[in-house]
């Protein structure tokens, strides 16, 4: 009966084994296709940063082009006003 015994037992640890075997290959698996959706959101990132970038200096250059325009119409009104301060002058003063 010893040697049932040990067969019994010696087949029970080859099951565990194969078990334990088939959940190994299962985690390699599960781990692989993490690492491939880790990469994917990386390389996703990495192209929203550069969209991003891009964007931002888009917007910077808009802002200098709205502050510039401020700047000519504030010029413009100014001169105008000097214009109209000029006709008054000469028209009515003298």
């Amino acid at each position: 009966m010893p040697a049932r015994s040990t067969t019994a037992k010696l087949e029970q640890a080859q099951g565990i084994l194969s078990e334990t075997e088939d959940i190994g290959i299962n985690v390699i698996d599960t781990m692989q296709q993490q690492r491939e959706s880790l990469v994917r959101s990386t390389e996703k990132a990495s192209s929203t940063n550069a969209l991003t970038d891009t964007a931002r200096g888009i917007l910077r250059g808009m802002q200098r082009r709205a502050i510039t325009n401020k700047f000519l119409l504030a010029g413009i009104i100014l001169v105008l006003l000097a214009a109209i301060g000029v006709v008054v002058y000469f028209g009515y003063v003298k």
